[in-house]
Protein backbone atom coordinates (compact mmCIF):
# COMPACT_ATOMS: atom_id res chain seq x y z
CA UNK A 1 0.00 0.00 0.00
CA UNK A 2 1.44 3.57 -0.77
CA UNK A 3 1.92 6.25 1.40
CA UNK A 4 1.44 9.78 1.06
CA UNK A 5 0.67 12.88 3.27
CA UNK A 6 -1.32 15.88 2.34
CA UNK A 7 1.78 17.99 2.04
CA UNK A 8 3.16 15.65 -0.50
CA UNK A 9 1.92 17.18 -4.12
CA UNK A 10 3.40 15.28 -7.15
CA UNK A 11 4.97 17.31 -9.76
CA UNK A 12 2.57 15.94 -12.54
CA UNK A 13 -0.98 15.50 -11.84
CA UNK A 14 -0.47 11.39 -13.38
CA UNK A 15 2.05 9.64 -14.77
CA UNK A 16 1.00 7.86 -17.97
CA UNK A 17 -0.93 4.67 -17.50
CA UNK A 18 0.11 2.05 -20.01
CA UNK A 19 -2.58 1.39 -22.01
CA UNK A 20 -2.93 -2.56 -23.11
CA UNK A 21 -5.53 -2.33 -26.12
CA UNK A 22 -9.21 -4.13 -25.35
CA UNK A 23 -8.13 -5.02 -21.53
CA UNK A 24 -10.67 -3.21 -19.74
CA UNK A 25 -13.29 -3.72 -22.45
CA UNK A 26 -12.89 -7.56 -22.39
CA UNK A 27 -12.83 -7.77 -19.17
CA UNK A 28 -16.55 -6.37 -18.80
CA UNK A 29 -17.85 -8.51 -22.04
CA UNK A 30 -16.13 -11.47 -20.99
CA UNK A 31 -16.67 -12.58 -17.61
CA UNK A 32 -13.88 -15.17 -17.79
CA UNK A 33 -12.13 -17.19 -15.75
CA UNK A 34 -9.42 -14.72 -15.60
CA UNK A 35 -11.87 -12.22 -13.45
CA UNK A 36 -14.47 -14.71 -11.99
CA UNK A 37 -12.94 -17.65 -11.90
CA UNK A 38 -9.74 -16.16 -10.17
CA UNK A 39 -11.78 -13.86 -7.79
CA UNK A 40 -14.20 -16.88 -6.94
CA UNK A 41 -11.17 -19.27 -6.06
CA UNK A 42 -9.49 -16.29 -3.80
CA UNK A 43 -12.87 -16.15 -2.07
CA UNK A 44 -13.46 -19.72 -1.67
CA UNK A 45 -9.77 -19.81 -0.11
CA UNK A 46 -10.05 -16.66 1.98
CA UNK A 47 -11.99 -16.32 5.51
CA UNK A 48 -15.10 -14.70 5.34
CA UNK A 49 -15.30 -11.10 6.68
CA UNK A 50 -17.81 -8.43 7.39
CA UNK A 51 -18.29 -6.15 5.14
CA UNK A 52 -18.52 -2.44 6.21
CA UNK A 53 -21.30 -0.18 4.99
CA UNK A 54 -21.18 1.25 1.72
CA UNK A 55 -21.95 5.18 0.98
CA UNK A 56 -22.43 6.23 -2.26
CA UNK A 57 -21.92 9.62 -4.32
CA UNK A 58 -23.98 9.81 -7.15
CA UNK A 59 -25.23 12.16 -9.45
CA UNK A 60 -27.58 12.43 -12.38
CA UNK A 61 -24.94 14.74 -14.40
CA UNK A 62 -21.20 15.24 -14.08
CA UNK A 63 -19.55 18.37 -12.97
CA UNK A 64 -21.80 18.82 -10.38
CA UNK A 65 -19.38 17.98 -7.15
CA UNK A 66 -19.58 14.19 -6.57
CA UNK A 67 -15.78 13.73 -6.27
CA UNK A 68 -15.51 17.00 -3.98
CA UNK A 69 -18.35 15.43 -1.84
CA UNK A 70 -16.39 11.80 -1.41
CA UNK A 71 -13.77 13.18 -0.30
CA UNK A 72 -14.56 15.54 2.25
CA UNK A 73 -17.67 13.55 3.78
CA UNK A 74 -14.56 10.95 3.81
CA UNK A 75 -12.04 13.12 5.45
CA UNK A 76 -14.89 14.36 7.77
CA UNK A 77 -16.23 10.76 8.48
CA UNK A 78 -12.52 9.93 9.76
CA UNK A 79 -11.98 12.62 11.94
CA UNK A 80 -14.88 11.33 13.86
CA UNK A 81 -13.25 8.17 14.37
CA UNK A 82 -13.98 5.85 11.11
CA UNK A 83 -11.36 4.12 9.11
CA UNK A 84 -12.54 5.13 5.61
CA UNK A 85 -11.51 4.14 2.17
CA UNK A 86 -12.85 5.85 -1.35
CA UNK A 87 -13.55 4.39 -4.45
CA UNK A 88 -13.37 6.17 -7.37
CA UNK A 89 -16.06 4.22 -9.59
CA UNK A 90 -16.16 6.60 -12.29
CA UNK A 91 -14.93 4.75 -15.32
CA UNK A 92 -12.93 6.39 -17.88
CA UNK A 93 -13.29 9.71 -15.61
CA UNK A 94 -11.49 8.93 -12.69
CA UNK A 95 -10.18 12.00 -11.35
CA UNK A 96 -9.75 10.88 -7.31
CA UNK A 97 -6.63 11.49 -7.88
CA UNK A 98 -5.97 14.43 -9.92
CA UNK A 99 -8.24 16.06 -7.06
CA UNK A 100 -5.91 15.17 -4.46
CA UNK A 101 -2.78 15.95 -6.24
CA UNK A 102 -1.02 12.96 -6.56
CA UNK A 103 -0.39 10.46 -9.02
CA UNK A 104 -0.65 6.39 -8.60
CA UNK A 105 0.84 3.30 -10.35
CA UNK A 106 -1.82 1.04 -9.95
CA UNK A 107 -6.01 1.32 -9.92
CA UNK A 108 -9.20 -0.17 -10.36
CA UNK A 109 -8.92 -1.56 -13.88
CA UNK A 110 -5.62 -2.90 -12.97
CA UNK A 111 -7.13 -5.07 -10.19
CA UNK A 112 -9.92 -5.92 -12.13
CA UNK A 113 -7.70 -7.28 -15.00
CA UNK A 114 -5.10 -9.74 -12.37
CA UNK A 115 -2.64 -7.28 -13.10
CA UNK A 116 -2.21 -5.99 -9.36
CA UNK A 117 -3.93 -6.78 -5.86
CA UNK A 118 -6.20 -4.46 -3.99
CA UNK A 119 -3.71 -4.10 -1.77
CA UNK A 120 -1.32 -2.51 -4.33
CA UNK A 121 -3.46 -0.25 -5.56
CA UNK A 122 -4.69 1.07 -2.42
CA UNK A 123 -2.88 4.63 -1.83
CA UNK A 124 -3.20 5.35 2.26
CA UNK A 125 -3.42 9.22 2.11
CA UNK A 126 -2.50 10.49 5.67
CA UNK A 127 -4.85 7.93 6.75
CA UNK A 128 -7.76 7.91 4.32
CA UNK A 129 -7.60 5.04 2.05
CA UNK A 130 -7.86 5.69 -1.73
CA UNK A 131 -8.55 3.18 -5.06
CA UNK A 132 -8.17 5.39 -7.76
CA UNK A 133 -9.37 4.42 -11.41
CA UNK A 134 -8.63 5.37 -14.89
CA UNK A 135 -8.93 8.29 -16.73
CA UNK A 136 -9.14 8.69 -20.27
CA UNK A 137 -9.81 5.31 -21.88
CA UNK A 138 -12.98 4.38 -23.43
CA UNK A 139 -15.52 1.84 -21.55
CA UNK A 140 -18.84 0.26 -22.52
CA UNK A 141 -21.42 0.21 -19.79
CA UNK A 142 -21.19 -2.82 -17.50
CA UNK A 143 -22.79 -3.71 -14.62
CA UNK A 144 -20.40 -4.26 -10.98
CA UNK A 145 -22.37 -6.38 -9.56
CA UNK A 146 -20.39 -9.61 -9.27
CA UNK A 147 -17.43 -7.71 -8.27
CA UNK A 148 -18.17 -4.81 -6.34
CA UNK A 149 -18.58 -7.14 -2.92
CA UNK A 150 -15.08 -8.79 -3.90
CA UNK A 151 -13.36 -5.42 -4.34
CA UNK A 152 -14.71 -4.44 -1.13
CA UNK A 153 -13.89 -7.53 1.04
CA UNK A 154 -10.35 -6.97 -0.57
CA UNK A 155 -9.68 -3.48 0.86
CA UNK A 156 -10.83 -4.81 4.18
CA UNK A 157 -8.30 -7.64 3.94
CA UNK A 158 -5.55 -5.28 3.23
CA UNK A 159 -7.00 -3.10 5.78
CA UNK A 160 -8.83 -4.73 8.70
CA UNK A 161 -9.57 -1.44 10.56
CA UNK A 162 -11.92 -0.21 7.52
CA UNK A 163 -15.24 0.13 9.14
CA UNK A 164 -16.75 2.58 6.15
CA UNK A 165 -16.58 2.56 2.03
CA UNK A 166 -17.07 5.78 0.38
CA UNK A 167 -18.04 4.94 -3.69
CA UNK A 168 -17.16 7.84 -6.24
CA UNK A 169 -19.52 6.20 -9.09
CA UNK A 170 -20.06 7.22 -12.69
CA UNK A 171 -22.69 10.26 -13.18
CA UNK A 172 -25.89 9.20 -15.06
CA UNK A 173 -28.34 6.69 -15.38
CA UNK A 174 -25.63 3.25 -16.46
CA UNK A 175 -25.94 0.07 -15.04
CA UNK A 176 -22.66 0.27 -13.09
CA UNK A 177 -23.99 3.15 -11.15
CA UNK A 178 -27.35 1.90 -10.43
CA UNK A 179 -26.00 -1.25 -9.26
CA UNK A 180 -23.60 0.07 -6.73
CA UNK A 181 -26.88 2.35 -5.58
CA UNK A 182 -28.96 -0.53 -5.30
CA UNK A 183 -26.15 -1.97 -2.83
CA UNK A 184 -25.28 0.85 -1.05
CA UNK A 185 -26.46 1.31 2.72
CA UNK A 186 -26.88 5.39 1.91
CA UNK A 187 -26.51 7.34 -1.34
CA UNK A 188 -26.12 10.79 -1.60
CA UNK A 189 -27.18 12.04 -4.81
CA UNK A 190 -25.57 15.39 -5.84
CA UNK A 191 -27.27 18.31 -7.77
CA UNK A 192 -27.02 22.19 -8.17
CA UNK A 193 -30.19 24.46 -8.69
CA UNK A 194 -29.68 24.47 -12.63
CA UNK A 195 -32.26 23.33 -14.71
CA UNK A 196 -30.63 20.84 -16.37
CA UNK A 197 -29.00 19.27 -13.09
CA UNK A 198 -32.74 19.22 -11.53
CA UNK A 199 -33.65 17.29 -14.40
CA UNK A 200 -31.29 14.97 -14.39
CA UNK A 201 -31.64 14.21 -11.00
CA UNK A 202 -35.40 13.64 -11.66
CA UNK A 203 -34.42 10.77 -14.15
CA UNK A 204 -32.03 9.29 -11.95
CA UNK A 205 -35.00 9.08 -9.20
CA UNK A 206 -37.26 8.07 -11.38
CA UNK A 207 -34.68 4.81 -12.17
CA UNK A 208 -34.08 4.35 -8.99
CA UNK A 209 -37.92 3.83 -7.57
CA UNK A 210 -37.86 1.24 -10.43
CA UNK A 211 -36.89 -1.41 -8.01
CA UNK A 212 -36.51 -1.75 -4.10
CA UNK A 213 -33.31 -0.51 -3.11
CA UNK A 214 -31.05 -1.87 -0.19
CA UNK A 215 -30.52 1.11 1.64
CA UNK A 216 -31.56 5.18 1.73
CA UNK A 217 -30.79 7.65 -0.92
CA UNK A 218 -31.53 11.33 -0.43
CA UNK A 219 -30.66 14.89 -2.05
CA UNK A 220 -28.15 17.28 -1.72
CA UNK A 221 -27.70 20.85 -3.42
CA UNK A 222 -24.58 21.55 -4.32
CA UNK A 223 -23.49 25.33 -5.34
CA UNK A 224 -26.62 27.12 -4.06
CA UNK A 225 -26.89 30.68 -3.84
CA UNK A 226 -29.11 30.50 -0.71
CA UNK A 227 -30.55 28.34 1.56
CA UNK A 228 -33.91 29.16 0.15
CA UNK A 229 -32.70 28.28 -3.53
CA UNK A 230 -31.60 25.27 -2.31
CA UNK A 231 -34.89 24.44 -0.11
CA UNK A 232 -36.81 25.30 -3.68
CA UNK A 233 -34.86 23.09 -5.94
CA UNK A 234 -35.08 20.22 -3.32
CA UNK A 235 -39.10 20.77 -3.27
CA UNK A 236 -39.75 20.97 -6.62
CA UNK A 237 -37.89 17.68 -7.13
CA UNK A 238 -40.16 16.20 -4.50
CA UNK A 239 -43.14 17.28 -5.36
CA UNK A 240 -42.71 15.77 -8.87
CA UNK A 241 -41.22 12.91 -7.71
CA UNK A 242 -44.67 12.52 -5.01
CA UNK A 243 -47.09 13.25 -8.39
CA UNK A 244 -45.13 10.61 -11.07
CA UNK A 245 -43.28 8.29 -9.63
CA UNK A 246 -45.18 7.59 -6.26
CA UNK A 247 -42.15 7.96 -3.89
CA UNK A 248 -40.75 11.46 -2.31
CA UNK A 249 -37.07 12.09 -2.49
CA UNK A 250 -35.75 13.33 1.37
CA UNK A 251 -33.60 16.37 1.27
CA UNK A 252 -30.37 15.85 3.31
CA UNK A 253 -28.93 19.47 2.85
CA UNK A 254 -27.03 22.11 1.06
CA UNK A 255 -23.70 23.68 0.42
CA UNK A 256 -23.35 27.07 -0.73
CA UNK A 257 -21.62 28.82 -3.09
CA UNK A 258 -17.95 29.67 -1.38
CA UNK A 259 -15.23 30.43 -3.10
CA UNK A 260 -12.75 28.51 -0.92
CA UNK A 261 -14.35 25.91 -3.01
CA UNK A 262 -12.91 26.51 -6.17
CA UNK A 263 -9.56 27.42 -4.60
CA UNK A 264 -9.24 23.79 -2.55
CA UNK A 265 -10.32 22.38 -6.07
CA UNK A 266 -7.43 24.15 -7.79
CA UNK A 267 -4.95 24.01 -5.14
CA UNK A 268 -6.12 19.76 -4.93
CA UNK A 269 -6.23 20.41 -1.68
CA UNK A 270 -9.54 19.08 0.72
CA UNK A 271 -11.94 21.45 1.89
CA UNK A 272 -11.77 20.39 5.34
CA UNK A 273 -8.03 20.94 5.50
CA UNK A 274 -8.21 23.84 3.82
CA UNK A 275 -10.87 25.64 5.26
CA UNK A 276 -11.26 23.50 8.51
CA UNK A 277 -13.86 25.82 10.39
CA UNK A 278 -15.07 28.02 6.85
CA UNK A 279 -19.50 27.63 6.36
CA UNK A 280 -19.25 25.34 3.31
CA UNK A 281 -17.53 22.74 5.81
CA UNK A 282 -19.72 23.40 8.39
CA UNK A 283 -22.63 22.55 5.90
CA UNK A 284 -20.55 19.45 4.64
CA UNK A 285 -20.75 18.33 8.57
CA UNK A 286 -23.94 18.86 9.33
CA UNK A 287 -24.88 16.31 5.59
CA UNK A 288 -21.95 14.17 7.02
CA UNK A 289 -24.00 13.71 10.54
CA UNK A 290 -27.14 13.30 8.71
CA UNK A 291 -26.17 10.84 6.83
CA UNK A 292 -23.88 8.60 9.77
CA UNK A 293 -27.11 8.73 11.26
CA UNK A 294 -29.24 6.59 8.53
CA UNK A 295 -25.55 4.33 8.03
CA UNK A 296 -26.13 3.96 11.91
CA UNK A 297 -29.57 3.27 11.83
CA UNK A 298 -29.37 0.51 9.17
CA UNK A 299 -26.85 -0.98 10.50
CA UNK A 300 -29.34 -1.54 14.11
CA UNK A 301 -31.86 -2.80 11.83
CA UNK A 302 -29.74 -5.38 10.07
CA UNK A 303 -28.03 -6.15 13.58
CA UNK A 304 -32.04 -6.73 14.92
CA UNK A 305 -33.11 -8.99 11.50
CA UNK A 306 -29.76 -10.64 11.87
CA UNK A 307 -30.32 -12.05 15.66
CA UNK A 308 -33.85 -12.72 15.15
Amino acid sequence: MASIGFEDQAAGLRQAHSSKESSILRLFQSPDDRLFGTHQAKQASEPRVALPPLVAIASGKGGVGKTFFSVNLALDWQSQGKKCAVMDLDWGLGNLDIALGIAPQKHLGHVLFGECTVAEALIDYDGLLLLPNACGESFHDYSLTEQLDYIIRQIVVAEPSCNLIVADTHPGLGPATVDVIRRATATVVVSTPEPTAITDTYALFKVLYQEPLNGSVGLVINQAPSAERAQEAADRLNTVAKRFLGHEIPYWGFVPQDSAVSQSVCNQRPLLKSAPWGRTTVALRNIGETVSAIVAAHQQLNAHKESR
